[in-house]
């Protein structure tokens, strides 16, 4: 089932009520690295993928896509970005020059690691979101993840939980399974669902959000900033979805 058509379907079954897509735009991503530490099953991002963003590279395309109004905020993606630390550093310290907000995906691997929390306590990002799912906990344990969790919680800066399905979760192609599926996590969680189609995955898959501080972006095709050739790509995102309004953030960090 194609994710521009699940709103439909769920509003009309009446798993949503009367609330809408919630629409923002100008976001891009920076795949800083394709290398991730975990193997996920549908995921294209192993430990023996090398590939870098050149940061000269960056920063031009960056400057040149802000000066144009085309971008105000910027999300540190991988791969696991957090392997490549300093360079993350940089990123941050360019959005901060250039009036651009910076979030951070990551799978939560240095939950424990004293060192590396310091680090993204440093960013000072907009939002981080942590993935967890089937998929991620066979590389990284419940503790370390939610020493992670908890640490963002801690500094004050807003988190979501991400996790992945895929076709061997049965949520493709049945409507009434997915109008099921999709009635239960409203339940579950009433602030806010998100959907996205990862650019990362190998097979049908579809990354759920669950991000009650922040808007979320429906509809449209994301600019990003890809590491194996330095150059701009599209992330289709064909389905991303906000269930309900947001509260306003007391403060934006830029």
């Amino acid at each position: 089932m194609e994710l521009n058509n699940v709103f439909n379907n769920l509003k009309n079954a009446g798993v949503l009520g009367e609330m809408q897509p919630f629409f923002i735009g100008k976001n891009c991503v920076v795949q800083v690295t394709n290398r991730c530490n975990l193997r996920c099953t549908p995921c294209s991002f192993f430990p023996e993928r090398e590939d870098v963003v050149d940061f000269e590279k960056l920063k031009a395309w960056v400057i040149k896509k802000r000066n144009a109004g085309e971008i105000l905020s910027l999300s540190l993606n991988g791969g696991e970005p957090t392997l490549e630390i300093e360079l993350c550093k940089k990123i941050r310290q360019l959005c901060r020059e250039n009036g651009i907000i910076c979030s951070m995906v990551t799978n939560g691997w240095w939950g424990k690691d004293n060192l590396l929390r310091e680090e993204v306590r440093n960013l000072e990002l907009f939002e981080i979101a942590v993935s967890r799912d089937k998929y991620h906990a066979t590389g990284v344990d419940e503790e370390t993840f939610q020493a992670a969790f908890d640490f963002v919680e801690e500094i004050g800066t807003p988190i979501r939980k991400m996790f992945c399905m895929t076709d061997d979760d049965n949520i493709f192609g049945d409507k009434e399974e997915t109008i099921k599926f999709f009635k239960k996590m409203v339940e579950v969680y009433p602030d806010s669902l998100v959907l996205s189609s990862p650019i990362r995955a190998k097979t049908n898959a579809v990354s759920i959000c669950l991000k009650p501080h922040a808007p979320a972006t429906c509809g449209v095709e994301m600019p990003i900033f890809l590491a194996d050739t330095n150059k701009e790509g599209v992330e289709c995102l064909s389905g991303f979805m906000k269930f309900c309004e947001c509260p306003k953030r007391k403060h934006i960090k830029t």
